[in-house]
């Protein structure tokens, strides 16, 4: 899983401290799913975050699926920052004849 930032331009992810994303669907636990903590420093504008290995099967069976994060961070950000979020999911699936 990583995250990138796209603008502004030359920004870093200095101002954070730690950083965990979760996965939540319909009728399922939430499930910390990512994280780095702490952030090292410098970090740069891309952050390679650990993963928890989890068995995410339900989730992406379910119609759909919520990503939630949660930061900490150590300064005040005086303009958005848009972030890109690219995650991997491996799928193991097998086809049924009907």
């Amino acid at each position: 899983m990583i995250l990138e930032i796209e603008t502004p331009a030359g920004e870093d992810f200095s101002f954070l401290e730690s950083i965990s994303l979760f996965i939540s669907a319909e009728g399922l636990n939430e499930t910390k799913i990512a994280w780095k903590d702490p952030v090292p420093d410098p970090v740069g504008g891309k952050i390679d975050l650990d993963v928890s290995g989890e068995d995410l099967q339900e989730y992406i069976k379910k119609e759909s699926f919520s990503l939630r994060i949660s930061t900490t961070t150590d300064e005040l950000l005086s303009e958005d920052h848009v972030i890109k979020v690219t995650c991997n999911f491996f799928v193991d699936a097998k086809l049924i004849n009907n």
